[in-house]
């Protein structure tokens, strides 16, 4: 192979170079210490991304493309050398000298997941491709260049590619995400269509392949698609691969080979001999970092050395007998991780696969520490929140070594610590296995004061510290609890938020007030384990005021799309199977705790599961909605409660640019006969509760206002039916009157990165509208004007006080100047009973 080596031209208009000077091995061959995988911790990109390309030409490696929102938060790229950018521009690395630079050449956001290809192994130029679009870059004179009349290229944008022989001639073949296939010629520059292609994928997006004796190989992909599921993330990756012979007969082109050991969703892979190398990539939410080794030959695999940490939408390539790996997504370091799941390190491995010589076990687990414990509380059992006698939820994981857990417990200076063991239930996300612990204690002493710890006993025990509780009073009237959504990444924000929280808490629990959480889904990114210990743990100065509010005040959870069905949702908290005495079933069987509701004090309340309309139990949700409403709606009548509050994840009344259409599409909440219809028809409801949207936004007293699809562009258009109503006076700092409308709340600001609103006359009749923040009338943007905040709801029998309280951030580290400097009261309003009820 004729190398490159890095031109003068180049050397005078690179931005800046580092020298290589320090690295860590990662791994060592079992025979003869050699390195196996070294962390190359003085060549880490200098602007991290994800769904980029790496491209070798020569002893350079170029990456290209990709996206890095989140990254700033952590100074990556404002060393002095260059800002942020939400698509950075082009960098390479030289693995011969280990000097690295910066280019001033960016390939644009309509490149983002492109494919980077080259034609030969002498050719100065990467080609970009797109979305029916393809750029050339130049790596001489670092020159990039729109290219028109490009042929046939489909709408794809991520691939694999590798260049082939087909019938005497040099092409190059891409396997798009969209399961077809493109063919580029070099000498004409065009994608062409060839007759004799079996172009049609049989796999899944999300595989990735490289070529082998002129052979195409790709592996895994996305979960099956359901159409009952509302994302196409959610489920187990595909374990499927095939091969791709083009010079085969048409219609005998692709060959099924033996299934992968695990499933994996956007690996990456790289040959280096005769072998093919799968890397990373994601499962069940889990970012992998497993490899495995597949010979042709013989048709098998086997799992070598795991990567330091997973990653998916990384890159990879080949450079001799090595692999040069470039994160993208990835949990990093568990100091790095404490800003959550959208932080895309700078960590480059070079992994040398032919001195590897450690096999692993295809289905072997590695137990996750559980020395984090997760402490939470919640009920469980709807008849026993309030009354003489309530029971409460304390729960942790731990590691499989655990062989049981134990809470320790008190009065408050009560003596003498009782002991209450439970057994630990074992589960499972791909590789990573733990054991929970949901202990339900029982007849508990209404408004007491407990103390407490839990262990997980068993070969390496761990006890927490003492935590205190107080239990609900006998019968709460008048007491106030916090709404919050959709902390995503940014858990230093959530972490601050709480500190509000909880010193709003302990000056309540003076007055007698007592108070819980509820929380409208989304706290990590893919429901893995080591999001949740960033979202219980992040904290400041060793103390994290999440962890102390999870451990101290119940929560009531709700599912988000994030949380993706997977089992570490269930498996951290504990919620109602059964629904209270003399109230409508849950109707719930085989999917117990997707949906419950119970009532603390005088307010009914409704966890809904949204996001999956084509589920057949959303039926039996639905079902069971509309008989617990009107359930709600006689106990109403009867004084029996007061008021009605729905907390569930979409957002149904928003004017994002993020996610307006779901309400229609991905959520189907306003389809006939659905939830919008069923919780207007009751009667019965007060406020509803949504996250999704990572904004602030609330509607009027509102009734028959619903949603369609309009236009060329089939966007979400609001309009009203011939019942619409919206009470004058309950706009912003307003006032509603119960039983004529119901509230609906978009509260998604407990620390997800802001999304631009549009402009209001976009959106169609938006007379329910009361007020939002970003509001592009007032020149605000996201990235200027983000709406960290949570809700306070102050109840009484006559009133349902709702009050946002935005928090700025600009004092938190990596986020000076980043806010508006806005603290305080955003909106509220107060829904009162009409004076004939009170």
């Amino acid at each position: 192979m004729m190398k490159r080596t890095i031109p003068l031209l180049l050397m005078i208009t690179m931005l800046f170079t580092i020298l290589l000077g320090g690295s860590s091995v990662v791994a060592i061959s079992a025979q003869d210490d050699s390195p196996i995988m070294i962390n190359h911790e003085d060549l880490q990109l200098l602007h991290p991304r994800r769904g980029h390309s790496a491209t070798v030409i020569g002893d350079i490696l170029w990456i290209t493309g990709g996206r890095a929102y989140y990254s700033h938060y952590l100074g990556w790229g404002q060393d002095g050398t260059k800002e942020f950018q939400d698509f950075p521009n082009i960098e390479w690395i030289n693995l011969k000298t280990g000097e690295r630079g910066y280019t001033d050449v960016g390939t644009g956001s309509k490149y983002y997941k492109s494919t980077a290809f080259t034609i030969d192994d002498h050719s100065p130029y990467i080609y970009i491709a797109a979305n029916r679009e393809m750029q050339r870059f130049n790596t001489e004179t670092l020159e990039i260049e729109a290219m028109e009349n490009i042929g046939e290229l489909d709408t794809w944008n991520t691939g694999s590619w590798g260049q082939m022989e087909i019938d005497g001639k040099n092409y190059v073949v891409i396997m798009a995400e969209d399961a077809t296939i493109s063919i580029f010629d070099p000498v004409t520059e065009k994608f062409i269509d060839r007759e004799a292609f079996d172009y049609e994928i049989p796999a899944e997006g999300g595989y990735a392949g490289a070529v082998v004796e002129n052979k195409f190989y790709i592996f895994g992909g996305e979960p099956l698609h359901d159409d009952s599921l509302d994302s196409e993330d959610e489920g187990e990756a595909s374990r499927l691969a095939w091969v791709f012979d083009p010079n085969a007969e048409k219609g005998s082109q692709w060959k099924q080979l033996s299934d992968l050991p695990s499933g994996v969703d956007g690996p990456c892979v790289a040959v280096v001999g005769d072998k093919l190398y799968i890397l990373a990539g994601r499962n069940m939410g889990e970012f992998l970092p497993t490899v495995y080794e597949y010979t042709p030959a013989t048709d098998s695999y086997i799992r070598r050395s795991d990567l330091p940490y997973g990653s998916h939408k990384h890159a990879i390539a080949a450079y001799g007998d090595s692999i040069w790996v470039t994160y993208g997504y990835t949990w990093g370091l568990e100091e790095e991780n404490k800003f959550g799941f959208r932080m895309h390190h700078p960590h480059v491995i070079e992994y040398f696969p032919l001195r590897d010589d450690i096999v692993l076990q295809p289905g072997e687990m590695k137990s996750i520490k559980g020395d984090k414990m997760n402490i939470n509380l919640t009920w469980s059992e709807a008849d026993h929140i309030t009354g003489k006698k309530q029971s409460l939820s304390i729960n942790w994981i731990a590691a499989t070594s655990s062989t049981e857990g134990v809470i320790y417990i008190r009065e408050k200076d009560g003596g003498k610590f009782e002991e209450i063991k439970v057994k630990p239930e074992y589960f499972s996300m791909d590789i990573y296995e733990a054991h929970s612990y949901q202990a339900v204690l029982k007849n508990l002493i209404p408004d007491t004061v407990y103390e407490y710890y839990v262990e997980s006993k068993g070969t390496n025990p761990i006890k927490s510290e003492i935590y205190t509780l107080r239990t609900s009073p006998e019968d709460p009237i008048n007491f106030t609890f916090v709404v919050m959504g959709d902390t995503k990444a940014q858990y230093d924000v959530f972490n601050d938020l709480n500190g509000e929280i909880l010193e709003m808490f302990g000056k309540n629990a003076e007055k007698g007030i007592p108070g819980f959480v509820g929380f409208t889904g989304d706290y990590g990114g893919n429901g893995a384990f080591i999001e949740y210990d960033a979202w219980f743990n992040y904290g400041v100065g060793g103390k994290s005021n999440t962890k102390e509010m999870m451990a101290r005040y119940p929560m009531i959870h709700v599912h988000g799309n994030h949380e993706r069905l997977a089992p570490t949702w269930w498996n951290l908290f504990n919620f109602p199977e059964k629904a209270m005495k003399g109230w409508p079933d849950l109707n719930n069987e085989g999917n117990e705790e997707y949906w419950y509701s119970y009532n603390y004090g005088n307010v009914h309340f409704v966890a809904f599961m949204s996001g999956y309309p084509k589920q057949e139990w959303n039926k039996a949700q639905l079902e069971w909605l509309k008989n617990d409403l009107a359930k709600a709606k006689q106990a109403k009548d009867t004084g029996e409660i007061d008021w009605v509050v729905i907390l569930l994840h979409h957002s149904i009344y928003t004017t994002s640019t993020g996610h307006m259409n779901d309400v229609l599409e991905g959520a189907g909440l306003m389809e006939e006969g659905g939830f919008i219809d069923i919780a207007e028809e009751s009667g019965a409801v007060d406020v509803v509760f949504t996250a999704h949207d990572h904004n602030y936004e609330r509607t009027k007293n509102i009734v028959g206002y619903r949603s369609r699809l309009e236009g060329e562009l089939q966007q979400a258009q609001y309009y009203k039916k011939d019942n619409a109503y919206a009470e004058e006076g309950s706009g912003r700092f307003g006032e509603a009157t119960a039983d004529k409308g119901i509230i609906f709340i978009t509260s998604a600001g407990a620390g997800a990165q802001n999304r631009d609103m549009y402009p209001i006359e976009e959106v169609g009749d938006s007379s329910w509208l009361a007020f939002r923040k970003t509001d592009p009338a007032l020149e605000e943007a996201a990235s200027t004007h983000p709406v960290f905040h949570y809700m306070t709801i102050d109840v009484t029998p006559d009133t349902l006080t709702i009050t946002a309280i935005e928090k700025d951030v600009a004092h938190l580290e990596g986020w000076e100047e980043a806010d508006d400097g806005f603290n305080g009261v955003l909106d509220s309003i107060v829904i009162r009973k009409p004076v004939s009820k009170q």
